[in-house]
């Protein structure tokens, strides 16, 4: 840094000078270069420093000022990286298609050596990619103007859609399958035909039934065999697919012994992993036989995948990305093409923003979806995304949307309103931006959209601030904005910069007419006058054109001269699509002639194409001159040629306006075949000019690989183009192996058929046991070889073959029962279950014929002495007679019990007739007594008890009646002897009257008793009876739980007890503890 100091401070005081004036020193300033920034203090008159930038963190500089009566000049001054590795990216400015035209500025920050920048354009759409190499700064990409556009962007979907997202192609294929027939044909017979259609269609999918064809192939068990072929197209086939037919042996059968189970998805995969496919099988077509009557030999037909090899030269289209949905002026939801990433590898946001927003006018991306794979090629994955970009640029001439860009007033056009000659305010009607959350354009128009509608489209660069934004009248989508615009650029700065009286209109450059010139622009001399000439003087020579002939190319110009003074001289120099050249013209007395040097070239045009010779003398290159006008002696480079490889440099001759050649080379292209092999193959054959290939079209001096095309060969040259001829070397040339059987193994007993193959195809190979009929358990030999195809001879390695040599028996086993054990022949159960009693157990018996088995095992005994494998198992059977027996119950009802059942309840009383009597009551004194009968009854039935339903049977029915005495049905007094004279039966009172006999009598029974500790049962009972009729009646009964019953029937009023007539007492002895009583009294009557 101080070496860099060191010298701006020499350089710049070599250009102070000393001056007399009045000592003025310069005020302190803020200067700014490139990325760095320095702040100058006050410099005295006269002084001259040299000042550093303030922060030396990403850039270091120096300045050299100095100051001359109080005006600082800046001289010498740089900037640079602090780290001499680094880069720092400085203004720039590229160019597009179209006239589209990029740049940026200054860039604060720095580029870490090895690193990237991408720096967006200001003035346009486009980037530039830049890498930083130890110092060295590098442009990696860049980008100017809309790359593409299909479509305007108001047209949303319409632009082109992706293609195909997984490239699909149809195959032909022609498929052979084996059939037997009983009819014989050697050409064609309508019966074999149906077969082998009926055949053919057995494939799944297969339609082209007028196709078929077969041929004889033998014939196997009286029946004759045939070969058909079956055309079949299958489409929707990836570049990885293909559908193969092969033969497979068949999946194990344990029953039988054999492999004569439909194959297995492995055994099918293995088919398709032979053959070079990496990914499963899918699409089984068809699964049967290979050849009728070997039944463990399978012909499969599937399509197999990931065969990468067979991609590597197919890509898909890519598409072109377009316009989904704009959310506002600047903003939109964009659908990507295809974007092709190595395989691999991810889809980066700068890719997206190049290939996606860019190209449709879009300056920044916000987000993006997650990629959706779409395709894939082997080297190249392909996704589809849908972003989000910002920042649209062509809002004024391609609007998103229909109410985007500019709306104007109701005069059309926004009003511009100058302040000065750089700002303005102006004045304008808006769309609202898009409201995510109702979707409609009703807020207030972004500082980016005021900017873009109002300040750029009207030559403003910089949006100031923003005056004023309001809505407008009754529509919510329109607002009305003045914005304060600054940095004009338009029409007016000129004007503005020449805004004086003598200021006219602008000239052209070559103009004869009086001028103002400014900034390199001419303006016509308002303010220019001259004196007009007295009569007496010269005339002066009007405008016109005036035309000359160059004494040396004898070429007519002509050019417009304006007026001249007599005696006035002008020199005009002129160029245009048909002359060029200068000439000095002057007017004497009105008129015009050359004065002086003159020169008249015709001028060359571009656009036309000029070819020179190759060294044969043909004209075999050639180039186009790029558009415009070219002068005398100019010179145009070519550094290529459209056709074959040359460079060549032409010269404008101006004395015939035609291109002349001043040096040229020119080579021939190189195109055509070639062949190259030379020897004799390991198979014998003469290898002269075997291999060939045709070569692609190339450069002089090119060089590469090619591999030979021709069939069944391998091999490899190299090339150089030689001015149209190829040079080959390096050669390499091997033959391929033609279809043939391979055999390994004890005589041979491996065997499979090969196809034809290239030189170093290899694979390994399983027996095909539909080749070794002839060996006995031929269906047993298995085995593999790696078969290599080497120099026209197949080569074998790596082999097994093994087969079986004979059977072992283990013999017979023990004879034991059969599982389930089954039976026959078997007699009736004795005795049966209904012959004996219900619920009793018994033996039944009987005898059957019972089955024994017996068996023997068979395996296979191996050459390559492994384990024996089991074949099957032999079994034999007999009948042996044996008794069983069974404990069973039996089901005959029988009687349990029979005998009386129990008394019913007594009935009611029943009454016989009344009769009456009458009995002395005292002298005179008769009392006659009515009474009647009574009686009641009770019944039982013989039951009869069963052992099931119905257990209880009823027979005869018995009666038992009681005889109660009488009750006395009404009593009256009469006199002795006369019943109807009644009398009064009360005597006079002498004292109760006390009587006896069963017909007059008070009883009482109380017995009291307990059952073996349980609590005592109460029984009372009294009764009062009076001629035979029970006056008054009590009852009383307690049980063992100290429930008490009581009933009490009539009165004891007017009774009273007598003499005592009987007593009895009872005690209870042994487990019934209690006592009982019993007592009888005379009724005595009050």
């Amino acid at each position: 840094m101080s070496s860099i100091k060191a010298n701006i401070i020499a350089l710049s005081l070599m250009a102070v000078s000393s001056y007399g004036y009045a000592a003025v020193d310069c005020a302190p300033v803020t200067t700014n270069h490139k990325q760095c920034s320095f702040d100058i203090p006050a410099v005295k008159d006269g002084q001259a420093a040299v000042f550093e930038n303030n922060n030396k963190t990403l850039f270091s500089g120096a300045t050299a000022v100095v100051c001359r009566n109080g005006k600082l000049t800046v001289g010498k001054t740089n900037c640079a990286p602090t780290s001499p590795s680094n880069c720092s990216v400085d203004e720039s400015q590229w160019f597009g298609d179209n006239d589209a035209v990029c740049s940026h500025d200054y860039q604060s920050q720095i580029i870490k050596d090895g690193g990237e920048m991408r720096v967006n354009s200001i003035s346009g759409i486009g980037h530039v990619n830049y890498q930083c190499d130890n110092g060295n700064l590098k442009v990696k990409s860049m980008s100017c103007g809309k790359q593409f556009r299909e479509e305007e962007a108001t047209k949303i979907n319409k632009a082109a859609v992706l293609q195909t997202q997984s490239l699909t192609t149809t195959k032909d294929y022609d498929f052979k399958l084996n059939f037997e027939s009983s009819y014989y044909t050697s050409s064609t017979s309508s019966r074999v035909t149906a077969q082998a259609v009926a055949k053919c269609m057995e494939i799944d999918g297969f339609t082209d039934s007028s196709s078929v064809t077969y041929n004889y192939t033998g014939t196997s068990g009286g029946n004759y065999q045939y070969t058909a072929t079956c055309p079949i197209s299958i489409s929707n086939l990836r570049c990885d697919q293909e559908v193969v037919s092969a033969s497979v042996i068949g999946s194990y059968n344990s029953k039988e012994g054999e492999f004569t189970n439909e194959p297995d998805g492995t055994r099918v995969m293995t088919a398709c992993s032979n053959r070079g496919f990496k990914r499963t099988y899918r699409d089984l077509r068809y699964v049967g036989l290979d050849y009728p009557g070997i039944l463990d030999d399978f012909r499969v037909i599937m399509t197999c995948s990931g065969k990468d090899s067979l991609c590597d030269d197919v890509k898909p289209p890519l598409g072109t990305p377009y316009i989904v949905s704009p959310s506002s002026c600047y903003d939109s939801t964009v659908r990507s093409g295809l974007l092709e990433v190595s395989s691999g590898s991810s889809v980066s946001t700068a890719k997206v923003l190049d290939e996606v927003c860019e190209p449709l006018g879009f300056t920044g991306l916000d987000s993006m979806t997650t990629p959706i794979l779409e395709d894939q090629t082997g080297a190249f994955d392909y996704y589809r995304v849908t972003a989000s970009c910002t920042g649209y640029q062509y809002t004024d001439t391609e609007p998103l949307m229909a109410s985007c860009g500019t709306t104007a007033p109701t005069n059309g056009a926004a009003v511009v309103d100058f302040i000065d000659c750089d700002s303005a305010n102006v004045t304008g009607l808006l769309s609202g931006d898009r409201n995510p959350a109702t979707w409609e354009n009703n807020i207030p128009p972004s500082n980016n959209s005021i900017s873009t509608s109002l300040c750029n489209a009207n030559n403003f660069a910089t949006l100031d601030s923003v005056v004023s934004s309001v809505k407008s009248g009754a529509d919510d989508t329109m607002y009305e904005v003045t914005a304060r615009c600054s940095g004009y650029n338009g029409p007016e700065r000129s004007e503005c910069a020449t805004d004086t009286e003598c200021f006219g209109r602008v000239l052209p450059n070559n103009t004869q007419e009086p001028y103002l010139e400014v900034d390199g622009v001419k303006y016509f001399n308002k303010c220019y006058s001259k004196t007009n000439n007295p009569d007496d003087l010269c005339l002066d020579c009007t405008a016109s054109s005036f035309s000359f002939t160059d004494p040396v190319t004898r070429n007519t110009c002509s050019v417009n001269v304006s007026t001249l003074i007599s005696g006035e001289s002008t020199n005009i120099p002129f160029f245009d699509s048909g002359t060029h050249g200068e000439v000095d013209i002057k007017c004497n007395n009105g008129e015009k002639s050359v004065d002086g040097a003159s020169t008249c070239y015709k001028t060359c045009t571009g656009g036309v194409t000029l070819g020179w010779n190759d060294a044969r003398g043909n004209q075999s290159c050639g180039q186009t001159v790029p558009a415009g006008n070219y002068r005398h002696e100019q010179r145009v480079s070519f550094s290529s040629s459209t056709r074959n490889t040359g460079n060549a440099v032409y010269q404008c001759n101006g004395y015939t306006g035609g291109w002349e050649i001043v040096s040229g080379t020119c080579t021939l292209d190189c195109s055509g075949s070639e062949s190259w092999g030379s020897g004799t193959s390991r198979g014998g054959t003469n290898k002269t000019n075997a291999c060939s290939s045709p070569l692609p079209t190339v450069k002089h001096g090119a060089t590469g690989t090619v591999t030979s095309t021709a069939s069944l060969t391998s091999g490899q040259a190299s090339y150089t183009c030689n001015d149209g001829n190829f040079v080959l070397s390096n050669q390499s040339c091997n033959l391929g192996c033609t279809s043939q059987r391979g055999r390994w193994g004890d005589a041979n007993r491996c065997q499979v058929n090969l196809s034809s193959q290239n030189h170093g195809a290899s694979g390994v190979y399983n027996n095909d046991t539909s080749l070794v009929q002839g060996f006995n358990y031929y269906q047993d030999i298995n085995g593999s070889a790696r078969l290599t195809c080497n120099d026209g001879r197949v080569d074998v390695s790596n082999e097994s073959c093994a087969y079986v040599t004979g059977l072992r028996y283990s013999g017979w086993s023990s004879w034991r029962w059969t599982s389930p054990l089954q039976k026959q022949n078997c007699t009736t159960w004795s005795p049966s279950a209904s012959s004996v009693n219900e619920g009793q157990s018994f033996t039944a018996r009987r005898t059957c014929d019972h089955r024994q088995i017996s068996t023997q095992n068979v395996y296979k005994e191996w050459n390559d002495g492994r384990s024996d494998t089991f074949v099957r198992t032999d079994t034999k059977y007999q009948w042996v007679n044996v008794e069983e027996t069974e404990q069973r119950t039996g089901t005959r009802r029988y009687l349990v019990s029979q005998g009386w059942g129990d008394w019913s309840s007594w009935s009611g009383w029943s009454y016989g007739s009344t009769t009456c009597s009458s009995t002395n009551l005292y002298p005179g004194v008769d009392r006659q007594t009515c009474t009647r009968p009574k009686t009641k009854t009770r019944t039982r039935r013989y039951v009869y008890t069963y052992s099931s339903s119905p257990v209880t049977v009823y027979g005869s029915s018995q009666t038992d009646t009681y005889n109660g005495g009488s009750d006395t049905v009404s009593t009256k007094c009469h006199a002795t002897g006369n019943t109807s004279a009644t009398l009064p039966c009360e005597p006079i009172d002498t004292g109760p009257t006390c009587y006896s006999g069963s017909s007059n009598r008070i009883e009482h029974e109380y017995n009291e008793q307990s059952d073996y500790g349980d609590n005592e049962v109460v029984d009372e009972d009294i009764k009062y009876i009076r001629n035979g009729s029970v006056v008054y009646h009590f009852s009383y009964h307690r049980d063992r739980d100290g429930k008490e019953t009581r009933k009490t029937t009539g009165s004891k009023s007017g009774y009273s007890k007598g003499d005592n007539l009987e007593s009895e007492y009872k005690q209870y002895d042994g487990g019934a503890g209690g006592f009982f009583t019993w007592d009888v009294w005379e009724i005595c009557v009050d």
